[in-house]
């Protein structure tokens, strides 16, 4: 956890730029721009111990997400602290994957929103 942690503060030092021309990261993702800046940033890690755990998770906690696709998700509570589940990285180990989620708590959504994301019908 402490190695995870030493990760987010090295992140969290990183500055992107949002008008640099880049092409798909490590985690298949295009950088579109920051939706919200926050600094600093409070974060909850949740480790789960496979990724069965994690979806089941996320059918509760991120229903707009397509469980069956995803591999980490971020959410922010209304007290600010942004929420990170991630497999447990004492199973697998991916800092791009954490990374990825720690730059959701501090930029928003900063991707294209066709991966992993499905449309809710709320009847409103």
């Amino acid at each position: 956890m402490k190695a995870v942690l030493a990760s987010l503060a090295l992140l969290s030092s990183v500055s992107l730029a949002a008008d640099t021309p880049q092409g798909p990261a490590a985690d298949g993702h295009t950088w579109k721009g920051a939706t919200k800046n926050v600094n600093p940033v409070t974060v909850n890690i949740v480790a789960h111990k496979d990724i069965w755990s994690l979806r089941s998770a996320a059918v509760f906690w991120a229903p707009n997400l397509e469980s069956s696709q995803i591999r980490a998700f971020s959410f922010v509570q209304r007290n600010g602290t942004c929420v990170i589940h991630i497999i447990d990285p004492e199973v697998d180990y991916q800092p791009e994957i954490i990374g990825h989620e720690f730059a959701h708590c501090a930029y928003g959504s900063f991707h294209e929103r066709n991966i992993g994301y499905k449309e809710i019908d709320y009847g409103i």
